[in-house]
């Protein structure tokens, strides 16, 4: 026999209920939503949930609620929760798990209970039926055995997993990885590529931490130490202004800043060995100078 639609039969269980409560004004009404009732095996749980509207000034009496634990030698009820909503209405989980181990397909039934509810007008009830689902077994009696097939057919093997896809990935961020540590090096000049940018980028950050302090005598004496420091790291001895134009024939990525490094070697000379004032080279001008040496030191030939 065919079934009506699950609209029509979750109508109906709600017309059900509410005859069973005996629709009289008093009386509370219920629906029950359920899941499906086929298709259960040994272990399995079932969740009902229970939507209650009372009347107003009907209180449920909890002690009409069925107990967590074994409803029957096969069915046990493993959790109650009542979470009250707008209105008064109440939403009552109900969690069965089933232990029937059945040979066959077999229809058995969650058993009914009532529920009990106290107001000014006495004491009204919502009975709430036995609910029938069926159960498989987990294997069959028997398999009969048709066109040469064994009777209980092996299960398949699994299917091998795709190893290729993780290693490919796990190489493409290995490479990404190395690729970045490298161009980190070579920014810090790990490698020894004529230590490149190494050192006007220190004596750029000095100039930074110097510069907190303003311009003051102290502090541009200190920058300008900081910055040759860097000339002369950069060509592994003391670098003096009457050595300028060889400097600038064995390091010709230097030319284009020729005319500031002059400037600066010429300011240098009159804050150590002169009258100590220098006005128009401050540490910003000694920072641009760097920012300018950082970009030649990286991009020099080797």
């Amino acid at each position: 026999m065919r079934l009506p639609p699950w609209p029509f039969r979750k109508l109906a269980l709600v017309f059900a209920l509410a005859v069973a409560t005996g629709w009289a004004d008093a009386a509370p009404t219920v629906r029950l939503e359920a899941p499906h009732a086929y298709g259960y095996t040994v272990g399995d749980t079932i969740r009902h949930v229970l939507t209650v509207d009372p009347e107003p000034g009907d209180r449920l009496d909890e002690t009409s609620l069925p107990r967590p634990g074994p409803l029957n030698r096969w069915l046990e009820l493993r959790r109650v929760a009542v979470e009250p909503g707008p209105g008064g209405r109440l939403n009552i989980a109900l969690e069965y798990q089933t232990f029937y181990v059945p040979l066959t397909v077999k229809t058995l039934a969650i058993p009914g209970f009532s529920l009990r509810f106290t107001g000014t007008t006495g004491t009204t009830t919502a009975a709430i039926p036995a609910w029938p689902f069926s159960l498989s077994p987990v294997h069959g009696l028997a398999v009969l055995s048709e066109g040469g097939l064994d009777a209980v057919q092996a299960d398949a093997p699994p299917e091998p997993p795709d190893t290729a896809t993780p290693l490919r990935r796990a190489g493409s961020f290995a490479l990404t990885g190395l690729l970045a540590l490298a161009y980190l090096g070579h920014l810090r000049g790990f490698w020894g590529l004529g230590q490149r940018g190494r050192h006007f980028r220190e004596a750029r950050l000095a100039l930074r931490r110097l510069a907190v302090n303003g311009n003051e005598a102290a502090v541009l004496r200190a920058g300008f130490a900081v910055v040759h420091r860097a000339f002369d790291r950069t060509l592994e001895e003391p670098l003096f202004a009457e050595r300028l134009p060889e400097f600038f024939t064995d390091h010709t990525a230097y030319a284009g800043v020729r005319g500031e490094i002059e400037a600066f070697f010429q300011a240098s000379y009159t804050l150590f060995f002169g009258d100590g004032t220098v006005r128009d080279y401050s540490l910003d001008r000694l920072a641009n100078l760097c920012r300018a040496c950082v970009h030649i030191e990286r991009n020099r030939p080797a």
